[in-house]
């Protein structure tokens, strides 16, 4: 039964945020940053993702651990987005924020060349879940976090960070 539950959510959240992935990650406007090298497929960062967060500390993390990523920041009337991406990879994170700018959720996008990477890292701290088609699901030990892993074509995968109540 919960793990339906943390199954339909993660597929609600995929379903949310495959519209903005697609239009924020890949626009030609971006600055590349050439003085920053970009990490190599053995390597994965992960991305901030601590529930209620601040914009401040999102951009304070990202600033000292990802700055090969160039950001831009959407405000909406409900809610402000920090886009970080690459355009030399095309990989990116989107962090989503309330109208009170608390983080609500993330979505990082990467190369599939780092899968390997991604799932050592993430059988090393969280719990496996499941496991099905090639869509993973963790959680943490207390389940306020559920992390999905989800082929996005041949090229990329999404890693959701969502924020379950309980």
């Amino acid at each position: 039964m919960k793990m339906k539950k943390y199954l339909s959510i993660a597929i609600l959240i995929m379903l949310m945020a495959t519209p903005l992935v697609f239009t924020s990650c890949g626009g030609d406007d971006l600055v590349e940053d050439i003085e920053n090298q970009e990490p190599n497929a053995e390597m994965w960062i992960e991305p901030y993702h601590i529930k209620g967060a601040s914009v401040e500390e999102v951009k304070s993390y990202m600033a000292s651990r990802m700055s090969h990523l160039t950001m831009t920041e959407q405000v909406s009337a409900g809610s402000v987005q920090l886009i970080y991406s690459d355009k030399k990879t095309g990989a990116g994170i989107v962090y989503s924020f309330s109208l009170d700018r608390a983080l609500y959720s993330v979505v990082d996008t990467e190369p599939i060349a780092k899968m390997d990477t991604i799932l050592r890292l993430l059988h090393q701290n969280y719990e496996l879940v499941s496991e099905q088609s090639g869509v993973y699901l963790f959680s943490t030990a207390d389940k306020s976090i559920a992390i999905s892993i989800l082929p996005v074509n041949k090229s990329y995968i999404y890693v959701n960070y969502d924020f379950v109540s309980q």
